[in-house]
């Protein structure tokens, strides 16, 4: 499953944007509606393939 890792204005977003992210999600103790764990998912996703890009 391929995830693009592109912001609002098109341009991808690095590691570092999308790990602060996915903290923001996680700060409210973990518990996340479908919406938020769906975002989470698409999320690691991207987040995985933007450090295989930067490293």
């Amino acid at each position: 499953m391929s995830v693009s890792h592109e912001g609002a204005a098109g341009a991808e977003r690095p590691a570092r944007e999308l790990n602060d992210r996915i903290r923001v999600l996680m700060a409210g103790g973990g518990r996340l509606s479908e919406a938020q764990r769906q975002e989470y998912e698409q999320l690691i996703a991207a987040w995985a393939q933007a450090v295989q890009e930067e490293g």
